[in-house]
């Protein structure tokens, strides 16, 4: 008994000698793996620390295989066995790790078994040739194999390049750069100190970039977005159709599992320079990201593209006025998300605010097609301004008779148009908003009809102001008449009066009194201010006078005299 038990004991030193080379092998593998993983910025816990443990299984099952064929035939002992043991052995805990990933059916279990194949097959080459193999190849071959992917996974997605200094090495303004410009900015992005925030945000993106590789090989990424900005209907640019912002979020790849935690992740989505992408998981809003490439984690999922872009509504508002008269009012109202004093620069997106994006989003009122039923959508928040500007013009418009709207002394579409931009503000302010302008454009009647009855309405009250004018200016021409007629009057009693004492004093007989009265009359008569009032001419009137009379003209003028 004791024999066998030594035998036993003797069996299992044996074999676990035979053991020790390809774990240790399998140890250093898994290093490399985690490393590798952490680089990629996994999680330990359920991620690096599941394909490690699952990689010392797999090295396990792989060493004791070498080890008992290497103890039945001693003369297989040798870096191609432990291959061949590995090839072998080590799928099979690779394959069970699918039920890490329930509810994923795109999960890849080979793609980590190919990777324990070529991180085998690299630390067996140098293993052959001892320390200077591992030193020299084994060594060499993870940093170009992992290197490359890394570097492969920044240039798949379109980062933009960090602003960097590159001291006396900056290549030529206006010249395209040369793979040498190329190299000499990486070497100042990592070696100048300047550049450290740069160079901090440069490999945070190559690292999430190389996560994304990894997850859509093994196939347990997120999905897939890109924002497009118009659709071509036609093969010429010429026709264009421009799209709601759920057109514009176009889906290229979709997850197996969007709520995964295995190996999984991200999700990009690609928007261009002027758009940005509001995130959500359903129950809490993630916040608002972009432009360029966005990264989603586990459970979130895009709920709006926010164009950053200045925004135009041009509509026509239906008015009445207070006399009761319908009328149409062009109405414009440009605006964008708010980004206060911040301007987009070369290189850059266009800014904005967190807050307003998200103010703007809450703001869209819920759509009811009956009251008593769930909202069938939302009003998008670029169309907000239409209602506050509609209802302001309205009333507006509702103050103002027909007639003063056009009246250039009351100015009333420019009073409209700075209380539409007075309550524009107020309530952009709330909704996250800035108005870049806002104006109403000529009111016009609805109907033409109307129009033509205002024209007519218009005529006849010129037409009887004129009248009035008319008849006002000739009443004064009267009163100036009647006033020249009064002063002649006056003018004459008062000259024959006076002509009249004259010759009372002298004693004259009552013919010679006559004829000197007829004197003084045709004397006054050639007064230009009597001549409106007599219808004969003067000498006609007193030539008939002196023949009453009985005395010639000559006579009567020289017995005057």
């Amino acid at each position: 008994m004791l024999i066998l038990l030594q035998a036993l004991i003797q069996l299992l030193l044996q074999i676990l000698k035979g053991m020790v080379a390809p774990f240790v092998i399998s140890v250093l593998g898994a290093a490399v793996v985690a490393g590798f993983l952490w680089l990629a910025m996994f999680p330990w816990k359920r991620n690096i620390e599941t394909v490690v443990v699952t990689w010392l299984m797999a090295g396990l099952v792989s060493a004791l295989a070498y080890s008992i064929v290497i103890y039945v035939a001693p003369v297989l002992k040798g870096t191609l066995l432990m291959f061949l043991s590995a090839v072998v052995m080590g799928a099979f805990p690779f394959f069970f790790l699918r039920g890490r990933a329930p509810n994923n059916k795109q999960f890849r279990w080979w793609v980590l078994y190919v990777a324990w194949l070529y991180v085998w097959f690299t630390l067996l080459i140098g293993w052959r040739y001892g320390l200077g193999g591992m030193v020299f190849i084994t060594v060499p071959a993870f940093i170009v194999a992992f290197g490359m992917a890394f570097i492969l996974a920044g240039k798949v997605l379109p980062f933009p390049d960090p602003v960097i200094s590159r001291g006396e090495n900056a290549p030529s303004a206006g010249l395209v750069p040369t793979f040498t410009d190329e190299i000499r900015d990486l070497i100042a992005l990592l070696r100048r100190p300047e550049n450290g925030e740069a160079r901090r945000e440069w490999i945070q993106q190559r690292r999430m970039a190389l996560r994304t590789l990894i997850s859509y090989a093994l196939g347990t990424h997120y999905d897939y977005y890109v924002v497009i900005d118009e659709k071509i209907t036609e093969r010429t640019e010429d026709v264009r159709t421009w799209l709601e912002w759920k057109q514009k979020l176009v889906k290229r790849l979709t997850s197996g599992d969007l709520l995964g935690d295995f190996l999984a992740g991200p999700g990009v989505i690609l928007t261009g320079c002027d758009h940005a992408v509001a995130l959500s998981t359903g129950t809490v809003f993630k916040g608002v990201r972009g432009p360029g490439v966005i990264f989603t984690e586990s459970g979130e999922r895009p709920v709006h593209v926010i164009d950053l872009r200045g925004q135009l509504l041009a509509f026509m508002v239906n008015a009445r006025t207070k006399d009761g008269i319908a009328i149409k009012a062009p109405t414009a109202v440009p605006f964008r998300i708010d980004a206060g004093r911040q301007k987009a620069g070369l290189g850059t997106g266009f800014p904005y605010y967190d807050n307003a994006v998200f103010k703007a989003i809450h703001a869209q009122p819920a759509k009811h097609e009956d009251a008593s039923q769930s909202p069938q959508a939302r009003q998008e928040w670029y169309d907000l301004p239409r209602e506050i500007a509609e209802r302001v013009v309205r009333d507006a418009v509702s103050h103002y008779n027909f007639d003063e709207l056009y009246d250039p002394q009351v100015q009333a579409r420019a009073e409209i148009g700075k209380r539409l931009a007075k309550e524009l503000d107020e309530e952009f302010e709330k909704w996250g908003l800035h108005r870049i302008g806002s104006g109403v454009g000529n009111l016009e009647p609805q109907s033409s009809q109307a129009q033509s009855k205002r024209v007519a309405g218009w005529q006849s009250g010129w037409q009887r102001k004129i009248r009035l004018k008319k008849a006002q200016k000739e009443h004064e021409k009267r009163q100036r008449i009647d006033r020249v007629i009064a002063e002649a009057r006056k003018d004459l009693i008062l000259e024959l009066g006076k002509r009249i004492r004259e010759l009372h004093d002298e004693h004259m007989p009552m013919d010679r009194l006559a004829i000197e009265l007829l004197n003084t009359l045709e004397v006054m008569s050639t007064n230009s201010v009597m001549h409106p009032f007599i219808s004969l001419r003067p000498d006609e009137v007193f030539r008939r006078v002196y023949k009453i009379f009985g005395v010639a003209d000559d006579a009567g003028r020289k017995a005057g005299g």
